[in-house]
């Protein structure tokens, strides 16, 4: 069965927003934890969005993100932590901005089928 993606920045954007406006104290079981140094106001899909893909495997291209500031310019350093419903794995889960505002992100579907 193929899994539709259809609207992924929907769902990405809803989660990553909430990551923006707040600070995790959550630590990570391995690696370092990721220290934002920059805050965005907004969030958007800049790539990788409206794939599709076999049930339980890797979308064919990366999901990248972007964060602005009040004035759309793209901000460094700010973290961006990705989250979906159960099964969906993100490689990495987290990353810190670069200096073009974005930050990347491999996605695995889950099992089961579905938008």
């Amino acid at each position: 069965m193929i899994r539709h993606v259809q609207n992924l920045s929907a769902l990405f954007i809803a989660v990553l927003a909430a990551t923006l406006m707040t600070s995790c104290s959550r630590k990570t079981e391995s690696g370092p934890q990721l220290k934002a140094t920059a805050y965005g106001a907004a969030i958007v899909e800049s790539s990788g969005g409206k794939q599709t893909a076999q049930t339980g495997s890797l979308l064919p291209q990366p999901v990248v993100a972007q964060v602005n500031d009040e004035q759309g310019t793209a901000v460094a350093g700010a973290l961006v932590e990705f989250a979906a419903v159960s099964g969906v794995i993100f490689d990495p889960p987290a990353g810190l901005t670069d200096s073009s505002g974005q930050v990347t992100t491999n996605v695995s579907l889950g099992g089961m089928t579905g938008r």
